[in-house]
C-alpha cells in the first residue's frame, strides 16, 4: 500500500451509491447500532471498556474503540465535503477506515432514508 492519505482513498475506493455523504445530518450523527447510540463518555474509568446508561428513550454505550472508528470515519466524510483536510490520516486508521462494514454502524441521513442490507458484511468503502 502507498503513503496513506485521504486522496489515496478518495481514488481508489468508493461507498455504496445509497451513501450520500452530502446529506448527514452532522447534528444527530453519532455512530449506532440498532438505536443503541455510542458515545465517548470521559468520566468513566480506563478498566471499564463499555458503560452502558439509560437516558430516556435512548441508550448509550460507552466503547471508545466504536467510537474512534466512527471518528476516522466523519473525518473522510468530512474531506470528501471539503475537499482538503488539515490532518492526514495515519497507517492504522486507515486500516481501520477500510475495514468499516456496512453493518457496523446504523447509517443515518437527514434529507432521505437509503434501502440497504444492515446486516451486510461488505466494507463500507469498496475498493474500485
Amino acid at each position: 500500500m502507498t503513503t496513506p492519505n485521504y486522496e489515496y482513498i478518495h481514488k481508489n475506493y468508493r461507498l455504496p451509491s445509497w451513501f450520500n455523504h452530502d446529506d448527514i445530518d452532522w447534528l444527530r450523527y453519532y455512530p449506532s447500532k440498532d438505536s443503541i447510540i455510542y458515545e465517548c463518555n470521559t468520566k468513566r474509568t480506563l478498566n471499564k471498556m463499555i458503560y452502558t446508561e439509560k437516558r430516556g428513550c435512548s441508550t448509550y454505550i460507552y466503547d471508545d474503540e466504536k467510537v474512534k472508528i466512527h471518528d476516522i470515519f466523519k473525518k473522510y466524510l468530512a474531506f470528501l465535503i471539503n475537499g482538503f483536510s488539515n490532518d492526514d490520516i495515519t497507517n492504522e486508521e486507515m486500516e481501520k477506515l477500510l475495514n468499516i462494514k456496512i453493518c457496523d454502524y446504523d447509517w443515518l441521513f437527514m434529507w432521505s432514508n437509503p434501502v440497504y442490507d444492515r446486516n451486510s458484511e461488505r466494507n463500507i468503502l469498496q475498493k474500485i
